[in-house]
């Protein structure tokens, strides 16, 4: 939305219980991504670092080292704000 906001969309699906009521699923959906807000909202630098060697990666980072990658290809500078 802006430099310093997102809004995140996250799709959800489960193939267990799917005669249960979706009210508990979406609850505990909502506990996960409040326990991860304010660890997100208070990481410090605020600003993507594009080299991909000044932060430690796993397999799951995948999806943001492309990202990295795509804007070092565009020429941003060493951090990515906006």
């Amino acid at each position: 939305m802006s430099a310093r906001k997102t809004r995140l969309f996250s799709p959800m699906a489960r193939n267990f219980d799917k005669d249960a009521p979706l009210e508990s699923f979406y609850e505990l959906n909502l506990q996960i991504f409040t326990e991860d807000a304010e660890m997100v909202e208070n990481q410090k630098p605020e600003e993507l670092p594009i080299d991909l060697t000044s932060e430690a990666h796993i397999a799951a980072d995948k999806t943001s080292i492309n990202y990295r990658k795509f804007l070092m290809q565009l020429g941003m500078g060493e951090n990515y704000t906006n």
